[in-house]
């Protein structure tokens, strides 16, 4: 009986890493991908320590470093998080991470850099599918195509994030029940800050500067709720090509246009923004929104 418990210890230590799934794993500059994952054992990639995390469990990156040159993907639920103070890149010339979890499943993204390849077509993140997607202080630049970009029904979150030198910086193409959150998002000199195609965007807080064409734009069936916003030094800062952009309580100045309400798009305001200081402050009619 020793005998037997002894070989079945050793069978136990002779399996394969990638078969020995843990709850939390971690990357490290000085791990390898032939180790567990664990805290004493950390492998070197995140694509290595997600295939060895079970659904529901989060990779952590315990020093600054690249941890990925390529794109991986994230089909369960899962958190990747860097430990505080640490730059934990993901640098490609291709694309970053595709989400393409279950209809349960979370996804969570916090505190990674992404960084593009100007010269390349690529996105940092795509999200194909999941319940939602959370990314929590990240800092997204040139990536010329999306900085993130969502394919079919979803749900985004995205907080106290830059997104920079890009093509477009969130491109929102979610269904008509798909939902965006955006709280203290900074979208710099993209040639689009954000794009909503369809579905409902809710953005407090955040700003749109220095992007060649528009700072916000909603377009073909989407809803577009700006709550405190800053639209700075941009072609156009808000604009309404079709759909509907709602505006409350934000700053519009410097740009070439202020606002503006395009073919079908409208553009309902509180009245209480600050237009002012820009080439053209209005292009189109506003709509009044009266307060409820």
């Amino acid at each position: 009986m020793k005998r037997v418990a002894f070989l079945s210890v050793v069978a136990a230590f002779a399996l394969p890493a990638a078969a020995l799934a843990i709850d939390q794993s971690y990357v490290s500059v000085d791990g390898r991908d032939g180790a567990p994952c664990t805290r004493v054992r950390p492998c070197r990639t995140f694509a290595r320590a997600v295939a060895a995390t079970n659904p529901g469990g989060s990779v952590v990156a315990l020093d600054s470093g690249r941890f990925a040159s390529g794109y991986f993907t994230v089909d369960k639920a899962i958190t990747i998080t860097a430990a505080p103070g640490v730059h934990a890149e993901i640098a490609t010339s291709n694309f970053g991470i595709y989400v393409n979890a279950g209809a349960d499943d979370v996804v969570v993204l916090r505190g990674l850099v992404f960084r593009g390849a100007p010269s390349t077509p690529n996105q940092a993140i795509v999200l194909n599918s999941a319940k939602a997607l959370h990314v929590e202080n990240c800092v997204i630049s040139g990536f010329p195509t999306h900085g993130i970009g969502t394919y079919g029904p979803n749900q985004l979150f995205v907080r106290d994030t830059v997104i920079r030198d890009g093509y477009i910086g969130i491109s929102f193409w979610g269904g008509a029940a798909s939902r965006l959150s955006l709280d203290r998002v900074q979208l710099e000199n993209n040639s689009y800050g954000i794009l909503v195609n369809a579905g409902s965007a809710t953005i407090r807080e955040s700003s749109a500067s220095g992007n060649t064409n528009d700072g916000f734009l909603v377009d073909y069936t989407g809803e577009m709720n700006l709550q405190g916003c800053t639209a700075s030094n941009n072609g156009t800062g808000i604009r309404a090509a079709q759909g509907i952009a709602r505006v409350s309580g934000s700053v519009v100045t410097g740009n070439g246009t202020g606002i503006a309400a395009s073919g079908p798009g409208v553009v309902a305001s509180r009245g209480d923004n600050t237009v002012a200081g820009n080439a053209t402050d209005v292009s189109g009619t506003l709509t009044a929104l009266a307060p409820q």
